[in-house]
């Protein structure tokens, strides 16, 4: 991929048609445009994780963020809070946790605020995310960085496009199915190759025709599954 320039933009209306009549999709990174296609190494890598799902992973990736979205409603009733503040504290104790582990971490914050308390088991790096969202700012406008900000989206808002890239994700896109490259879902992305990766899930999610959201968790939880991440479950 590109590895220069700190913006990117995509340009849905350059969408055409391969040789194969499939979809491309161009993105801008600072002044150069890339056209991807179906042969564009990521986009490649993306789809060969993608078409070795199998039914049970497929089916939990298109329903991935919506029981998100439900773990947080439930949440939600359950603490007296709404699910935006509930959402924005799952997703501000994401970095570093696998999912499991965010879950009961943001419940034991929960549970703590509900009681008039503090933190719980919250990590130190949340907290004054935690306390803005809690005292009733937007988590959208509190949640800034690129990863976290789209998290929070995608469990509030579940039919949202735009996507969570983790480094779990840009390790899919980079090596496939080859066991190599980041163990942990951290790694650092300039806005422009965040965009990047992002465009090329959207193109992969266009050719294989589902949602960018089920291609990326689908993707996670095949990746998952192929014990290429460990205690993540």
């Amino acid at each position: 991929m590109p590895r220069d320039g700190n913006t990117a933009s995509l340009s849905p209306t350059k969408a055409g048609k391969d040789m194969r009549n499939l979809p491309t999709l161009t993105v801008k990174i600072g002044k150069n445009e890339v056209t991807l296609t179906a042969h564009t190494p990521e986009v490649a890598n993306i789809l060969a994780v993608f078409h070795t799902a199998g039914e049970a992973e497929r089916v939990e990736g298109a329903r991935w963020y919506d029981e998100a979205r439900e773990i947080a409603r439930t949440f939600a009733k359950r603490y007296g809070f709404t699910v935006a503040q509930t959402s924005g504290v799952i997703a501000a104790l994401s970095p570093m946790l696998g999912w499991g582990e965010n879950v009961r971490r943001a419940e034991e914050c929960l549970s703590a605020f509900a009681r008039g308390e503090t933190w719980g088991r919250c990590l130190p790096a949340g907290r004054a995310s935690i306390a803005r969202i809690m005292n009733g700012e937007n988590p959208a406008d509190v949640l800034t960085s690129q990863k976290v900000g789209a998290f929070y989206e995608g469990i509030f808002n579940p039919r949202t496009e735009r996507l969570t890239v983790d480094g779990h994700a840009k390790n899919i896109a980079d090596h496939g199915l080859r066991r190599v490259g980041i163990t942990s879902g951290k790694a650092h992305m300039t806005p422009g190759q965040y965009a990047y990766y992002c465009a090329c899930y959207t193109l992969a999610a266009r050719i294989a025709g589902v949602t960018p959201l089920a291609m990326q968790a689908t993707t996670w939880v095949t990746y998952r599954d192929l014990e290429f991440v460990k205690g993540t479950k």
